[in-house]
Order: C-alpha cells, then sequence, then structure tokens
C-alpha cells in the first residue's frame, strides 16, 4: 500500500509513484510484515524475492495492451465457451528492479 497520510507500519519506506503523465504521489510504503517482494524473472524463468529495504527503484512499463471478449461457459461441465458481447482491458507488463546487495552495490 502506499499511505499519504497516517502512521506508517513499522518497517514502512518512504515512495514516490510517478505516472506516465508526469504526476506524482508521494507517501509510505510497505509489505506484509514477514513479507518480501515477489518478482518474476524471465531470463532465468524463475520467481525471486527481494527486502522491501534493499530496493531502491521499481519501473513499471506496459509490454501489451489488448481487448479481452468476456465469456462463459454455456453449461456446467461442458467446454463450450458463449461470449456475452462484453470487453475488458488485458495488460501485461514488465516490471524492473534496482536493488542493492550486502555489501551496498546497486545491481
Amino acid at each position: 500500500p502506499l499511505a499519504p497520510v497516517g502512521p506508517p507500519a513499522r518497517q514502512a519506506r518512504p515512495a514516490t509513484v510517478v505516472f506516465s503523465d508526469g504526476s506524482k504521489r508521494s507517501g509510505q510504503v510497505w509489505l506484509t510484515p514477514g513479507k518480501r517482494l515477489k518478482i518474476f524473472e524471465r531470463a532465468q524463468e524463475k520467481y525471486r524475492e527481494f527486502a522491501l529495504a534493499d530496493v531502491v527503484r521499481i519501473d513499471v512499463d506496459p509490454e501489451k495492451e489488448v481487448m479481452e471478449r468476456v465469456w462463459r461457459w454455456k453449461e456446467h461441465a461442458f467446454d463450450e465457451k458463449v461470449y456475452t458481447g462484453e470487453a475488458y482491458p488485458w495488460r501485461m507488463y514488465v516490471t524492473t528492479l534496482a536493488v542493492r546487495d550486502r555489501k551496498g552495490k546497486l545491481q
């Protein structure tokens, strides 16, 4: 969560979100206590976990956006799809992290 006001969580870190239009929103960011940031690394085809304290920067860029058609199963236990005529945006993003290693070096 990004909380602009209120008491910050114990492990909260200051953060600023910069939107594509250049507008900014600042506040505190944190994870659920005891959890680490989990990111899928495509090159290695596996998930990696990072402590939020080691993360210096997170960039999220749109990779692909398509309109998907809404559907449902025609009947229970049948594999025939029925499309409703509605659509919704399906978005895929690429996330890039800048993190510090145990020696404090930026990776």
